[in-house]
């Protein structure tokens, strides 16, 4: 095969690889802590020495069996997912409460091991008036999310890691200016409690 044969036949492999995966409406994927609701995924970077995929996560759109008319996903979170790993960090910042000056920012980053139907997950949270570490264990719930966009082709680096490396503890960076829904406090609120954090009770 000469040179220009290869290449062709290089670039058809990787169009053929971008369509598949836009042509994919959904991905399934383990999202820690999250219940099944409209979330977007757009496809960062793809780790193939580890096996590994980043994804930065957003609010969905509400069609199909996504009919909630609020938003559930505040905010935007960087997820590295593999077989039995995933590392994510989820930055929230909304209007804040004028009663409670504390309420409206917050960051939760982490490392979770896979095992069977659990994961373990070591979590790190930034507020306004602290930090916090946990390790939280939960039953693992896959649910489908939808594609939104194509970032990389299988076996680049990913754009992003998502958390700390394996091994380490994770830290919550500062949060990033995201945009927020009219339902957002009531939407951290419950996603603070699945993560064992007191959001509702000490700082909305």
């Amino acid at each position: 095969m000469n040179a220009m044969s290869r290449t062709i036949a290089i670039s058809l492999a990787a169009a053929t690889l971008f369509s598949c995966v836009a042509a994919d409406s959904e991905t399934t994927l383990i999202v820690p802590f999250a219940d099944p609701q409209p979330i977007s995924a757009d496809l960062l970077g793809v780790d193939t020495a580890n096996g590994r995929t980043t994804w930065q996560l957003h609010q969905g759109a509400f069609t199909g069996t996504w009919t909630d008319p609020q938003g559930s996903f505040p905010g935007t979170a960087t997820l590295v997912e593999g077989a039995d790993y995933a590392s994510f960090t989820y930055a929230v910042s909304v209007p804040p409460d004028p009663e409670d000056p504390a309420d409206g920012n917050f960051v939760i980053g982490g490392e979770c091991s896979f095992s069977g139907s659990i994961e373990v997950c070591v979590v790190g949270q930034s507020v306004a008036d602290g930090a916090t570490t946990q390790t939280q264990t939960d039953t693992i719930q896959p649910f489908g999310l939808q594609i939104a966009a194509t970032g990389a082709a299988a076996g680049s680096t990913p754009a992003a890691t998502g958390g700390a490396q394996s091994g380490s503890t994770p830290s919550a960076a500062a949060p990033s200016s995201t945009h927020a829904s009219s339902a957002a406090r009531t939407s951290i609120s419950a996603l603070a409690a699945l993560v064992g954090l007191s959001l509702a009770s000490g700082l909305l």
